[in-house]
């Protein structure tokens, strides 16, 4: 095959990011407000878009920037077909703006895009998207406040963020909020059949679930790990699973080689802990008989666990790996200190 002829592959998210308000899963509420508002011309000034990583908030603005410069809007959702829809999709078009304040976060950066702010193509709107809007400076922060205070006629600002409280207080008081949140599992694994059978992918019901216990109600998340475990045939994901079956057995060389293999098989110390702090939470809740409280779909083996485990134990793991994670988080070696956090647990379990 030539160079012309190739096909740019895609990851499977990149192909199934929703296109539509309609589309975005788990976020009903906030695709409907957006949907009336632009169906009704009632779209604000500024937007910030709050929630985890991979819940919809940037597709979310690149839908509102297509509905508003729609040549033929269908009740506030885009036809993504016209000239408009097509060059955002692309990413050529004049009349939208993209920043990451992650790689970019400075004044001068800030600047050159609220210098565009006044080039609106007539008969369009401007829409400046800015992700991970938290990490602006607090001179970039100023920059932008003072355009928020009198925002120029044409020009929707959507900033979005997984930290809401490292933005100016005075920024999200000119911004109207929407709140997105992690997807629940029942939702999410719906979803991922859905694709799998799309896509023809060969997996199983047993590692859909998979997928969505290792996304943790991230929709981009899932996905990829989705394609990840169709690729290989399993992840890493079962690792904090098999060290949590083992602390049952509160045998520190059993937990000890678990939790060895799992970072052989590439899990981070740091991700197998908080996973594990969350397979424990779960393992509580079934013992106390408070099943209404679960968020993740189980594993197969999450009663048997729960019950070696019992209500105690679980305790004591819950506390020692918090004390874990705390470490890690202040630059600690992260396989140092779960081990050690784990050994305690031996000593207080015996």
């Amino acid at each position: 095959m030539s160079e012309t002829e190739a096909v740019e592959y895609k990851a499977l998210y990149q192909r199934y990011r929703p296109m539509l308000f309609k589309q975005l899963i788990g976020q009903h509420d906030v695709a409907e407000s957006l949907r009336i508002a632009v169906a009704e011309d009632r779209v604000n000034h500024a937007y910030l878009f709050l929630g985890q990583r991979g819940c919809g908030k940037t597709s979310s603005a690149r839908i509102l920037a297509r509905a508003v410069n729609c040549e033929n809007p269908d009740n506030g959702e885009p036809c993504n077909v016209c000239d408009s829809c097509v060059d955002i999709t692309n990413g050529s078009s004049m009349s939208v703006e993209e920043h990451d304040a992650g790689s970019s976060s400075g004044v001068d950066a800030m600047r050159e895009i609220l210098s565009k702010v006044g080039f609106v193509v007539p008969g369009k709107k401007k829409v400046i998207i800015i992700d991970e809007a938290h990490l602006l400076s607090k001179s970039a922060s100023s920059a932008l406040l003072l355009t928020l205070e009198t925002p120029p006629k044409g020009v929707i600002f959507i900033l979005c963020s997984t930290e809401g409280n490292g933005i100016l207080p005075t920024i999200v008081s000119r911004c109207q909020q929407r709140t997105f949140r992690l997807v629940q599992p029942d939702i999410m694994k719906n979803f991922l059949a859905r694709i799998s059978t799309h896509a023809k992918l060969n997996v199983s019901e047993e590692q859909i679930t998979q997928a969505v216990l290792a996304g943790g109600g991230s929709v981009r998340d899932s996905i990829s790990y989705l394609e990840a475990i169709a690729d290989v045939g399993d992840m890493q994901t079962s690792w904090e699973h098999q060290v949590v079956e083992a602390l049952a057995t509160v045998d520190a060389m059993k937990i000890l080689s678990s939790v060895a293999l799992a970072t052989q098989g590439g899990a981070a110390p740091r991700d197998l802990a908080e996973g594990m702090f969350v397979v424990l939470r779960e393992c509580f809740f079934v013992e106390m008989k408070a099943t209404a409280l679960l968020t993740t779909p189980d594993w197969g083996k999450r009663e048997e666990t729960a019950h070696a485990l019992g209500a105690k134990k679980i305790t004591q793991a819950i506390a020692q790996l918090g004390e874990a994670i705390k470490g890690m988080q202040q630059g600690g070696d992260g396989r140092a200190n779960l081990e050690i956090a784990l050994m305690r647990y031996c000593a207080l379990s015996q």
